[in-house]
């Protein structure tokens, strides 16, 4: 890692110099500068701005809580990481969201509609599934269990721009039927029955 500042890092991936847009408690998180890091990202490209930008989280739960925000309509990458940090962990954001607390969310600049829409399409899949630990992780609301191979074809599916819903629907349904097959294997079935 080469520098950390208020909203960003700029990360050191093999000679080549990264800023990765952070939330504040993912970089509160971070290591000092020369230290090694492990962050997860989502590439997010806008139709009407021709500058990709690049999010970074800490954890896995906080990208994979992420995108399910942005899935919400009106909820863009930008709102969806302001709303990461409206707790002090992707957990506490995924509880309150599980308990229907809208006020533990809000966050400067998303009206009380927005909010509660947020609530309203995400509690059901994070009810029951959100628990508070130490780590501050969630669980993923997911019949089967997600491991890697699976966990690679959602990234997959989503870069496809499938919808998180949609893509985790589909995956549940085809790990029913092959429970020990490939990500490549995963995608492919996937798209087939899309």
């Amino acid at each position: 890692m080469l520098h950390v500042g208020a909203d960003s890092a700029v990360l050191d991936v093999n000679g080549l110099g990264l800023r990765v847009l952070l939330s504040p408690n993912d970089v509160d998180r971070f290591p000092a500068p020369g230290a090694q890091a492990r962050v997860y990202t989502h590439l997010s490209v806008n139709k009407n701005d021709s500058t990709p930008r690049l999010f970074g989280f800490t954890t896995e739960e906080g990208r994979e809580l992420f995108l399910l925000l942005t899935g919400v309509a009106g909820i863009g990458p930008s709102t969806a990481q302001a709303m990461l940090s409206a707790q002090p962990s992707p957990g506490e954001v995924a509880a309150a969201i599980a308990r229907g607390d809208e006020k533990a969310i809000k966050v400067k600049g998303v009206g009380a509609k927005l909010t509660k829409r947020v609530v309203s399409e995400l509690k059901d899949k994070l009810d029951g599934l959100a628990t508070r630990t130490l780590s501050g992780s969630f669980t993923r609301p997911s019949a089967a269990p997600f491991g890697s191979a699976a966990d690679d074809a959602m990234r997959a599916l989503r870069s496809l721009q499938f919808e998180p819903d949609e893509a985790r629907r589909l995956l549940d349904e085809v790990l029913e039927q092959s429970p020990e097959a490939s990500a490549d294997e995963l995608v492919r079935a996937v798209l087939v029955r899309a």
